[in-house]
């Protein structure tokens, strides 16, 4: 690329800058912005650094030697950063998990006087930075939590329910309890309705410091609106019945029961508590109005309860089935499963894997693939120990799975956990090793999460040792929106027998999708894994605009229609075909 005829570092930055404004990669060119950039680092004003950084995080280009420069040269020149180069920054290198803790301290500094100047969405970006890359300033969070404080200490909130959930996750991730409660209360009183999402660190932070009834009062009172209400009831008695507060789970459901919230979950939770006589009827199903918050799954869960039979995981996961195949064509939803083969594939590799451990999914959604994986694995297996343990990163879809799975019998066998996988993983990981003898307790991984995370949350398990021997790890979503990095990973590199197989996209006529079935052998040779070819960056980021576009605010995923998934699905096959892959058909 001829850089030279941007002779000036600003022309650099803003050219990186408009590419990535435009959400256009364009990989030879950034690869010369930032050798050339660089060069002239050092003539470089605050406002260039920031804008090189932010470019590169927003386009997912790691360049170590480029944020290198950055830092140093920014380090010189903090005092003059304003206010939003220091938020941007930060940001970009969080975003990019890109540790420097010299700059992140000074940017710390260089914040805290000029923070009641940062606009409400650059309080929370600054505040999520420091958490993920490890840096909490607690002087700075202090003030940050207070200017929030303010923020929504008003009649027109002007702190965006988005950016409160950045908070809390903040907050939870580096000790700052108190500001969590603190806050969410504040969001309550200004009249926010906070979704999942904003709430998965906040159960993620309880579970890990064993705060069962703080647990308890975020979900009553933080997801108890509509429909959703005798759900969390529910979760909230098996909360408390899982660590032995048989009692108050029961009070809890005597009190759901005079509010008319006693449903069939209810009931199997009270027998389960030795409860004696039901305190009323248990209701038949869920009352969900059109357009409440997760219309769709708590509408899901409402089929199950009438047509399902109680206890029976075949029945259970055949009328989530028929949902899916039935309820939702010819709406604008899809019910994101995997069903039909896909269940069939994940069937087999159960019964196939390692009996040593358990089955560990990410990507719990609604319950369906951790229903099929328990009953895969409880076949000849004695009653010790959760057969899955299961992750899912928004807060109501994980009451709902709880509640699909009690219904199902599998309260027991089933371990949901609620978090961002990278939070979540690394902590399950210490609370296996203190309570199992030493060795590996994974036997089997299920991925359906966001494609671009397979590659590293599989690192995080392989690098702790948790893969049994022969575990064998399944991928979904490899080809739509896909997965090109991750399945480079597992076909490339040493460690792993990697098959790829194609089929029909459940309840998506038309549409192809693959799978990918990995087998752990952990004593065959650790080479390098050489970096991806360029046809296969480019395919990721592909990948990551369109699932960027299925995850719009409405809990459902419904902005891509069939038939555009199904053109996005030839395009990414026909990049992996001029890549060397290919699937067999299943």
């Amino acid at each position: 690329m001829h850089t030279r005829a941007l002779a000036k570092p600003q022309e650099l930055s803003n050219t990186a800058w408009a590419y990535a404004q435009l959400s256009f990669l364009h990989l030879p060119l950034m690869d010369a912005i930032a050798a050339a950039s660089i060069a002239k680092i050092t003539q470089c004003l605050s406002q260039d650094h920031s804008n090189l950084a932010w470019a590169f995080a927003t386009l997912h280009l790691p360049n170590a030697p480029l944020c290198d420069s950055i830092a140093a040269a920014a380090l010189r020149t903090i005092r003059q950063f304003e206010r939003q180069h220091l938020v941007n920054t930060a940001w970009s290198f969080a975003t990019l998990r890109f540790e420097h803790p010299p700059l992140m301290k000074a940017i710390s500094a260089a914040a805290l006087p000029k923070l009641a100047d940062i606009p409400p969405h650059g309080l929370a970006s600054l505040a999520w930075a420091l958490a993920r890359l490890a840096c909490a300033d607690a002087p700075l969070l202090d003030a940050i939590a207070a200017q929030a404080m303010r923020l929504l200490d008003s009649r027109a909130p002007r702190l965006a329910g988005r950016n409160v959930g950045m908070l809390l996750w903040a907050f939870g991730r580096t000790g700052g309890l108190p500001h969590v409660w603190a806050l969410l209360e504040a969001s309550r009183t200004a009249g926010q309705h906070l979704d999942g999402l904003s709430l998965g660190g906040v159960v993620q932070a309880c579970r890990e410091l064993s705060l069962h009834h703080s647990e308890v009062r975020l979900m009553q009172q933080h997801l108890s609106r509509g429909a959703m209400g005798a759900v969390a009831l529910d979760a909230c008695a098996l909360l408390l019945a899982e660590v032995g507060a048989a009692g108050e789970a029961l009070e809890l459901l005597r009190a759901g029961a005079d509010a008319g919230l006693f449903g069939q979950v209810s009931s199997r939770v009270w027998a389960a508590c030795d409860g004696g006589s039901l305190p009323v009827e248990p209701l038949e199903g869920l009352e969900v109005e059109l357009g409440e918050p997760y219309s769709k799954e708590l509408r899901l869960l409402a089929h199950v309860l009438r047509t399902a039979v109680p206890g029976d995981v075949d029945s259970v996961c055949a009328a989530v089935e028929t949902f899916g195949e039935e309820k939702l064509p010819g709406t604008s939803h899809w019910l994101k499963i995997a069903g039909g083969t896909k269940a069939g594939l994940l069937v087999t590799c159960a019964r196939r894997a390692p009996r040593d451990g358990f089955v560990l999914e990410v990507g719990t959604y609604c319950g369906y693939s951790a229903a099929r994986l328990a009953a895969a694995r409880a076949s000849g297996r004695p009653p010790r120990g959760p057969l899955v343990v299961t992750l899912e990163v928004d807060a109501a879809h994980a009451i709902v799975a709880r509640s699909l799975l009690a219904f199902a019998g599998l309260a027991h066998r089933v371990e949901v956990l609620t978090g961002h996988s990278e939070d979540v993983l690394p902590w399950l990981v210490r609370r296996m090793k203190d309570r199992v003898p030493p060795g590996a307790f994974v036997d089997m991984v299920f991925l359906d999460q966001r494609g671009s995370r397979y590659e590293a949350d599989l690192a995080v398990l392989q690098q702790a040792g948790a893969l049994s021997p022969g575990a064998v790890v399944v991928a979904d979503n490899v080809l739509k929106p896909g997965a090109p990095l991750f399945l480079w990973r597992v076909t490339h590199g040493a460690g792993y027998a990697t098959e790829v197989f194609s089929m029909t996209e459940f309840a998506m006529s038309g549409v192809e999708d693959w799978m990918t079935v990995s087998v752990y052998q952990p004593d065959s040779h650790q080479a390098a894994v050489r970096d991806p070819p360029i046809e296969l960056r480019m395919l990721d980021w592909k990948a990551q605009q369109m699932r960027a576009r299925t995850h719009r605010p409405d809990h459902g995923g419904s902005g891509v229609g069939f038939a555009e998934w199904a053109e996005f699905a030839s395009e990414m096959r026909r990049g992996f075909a001029a890549a060397g892959f290919e699937a067999e058909p299943l």
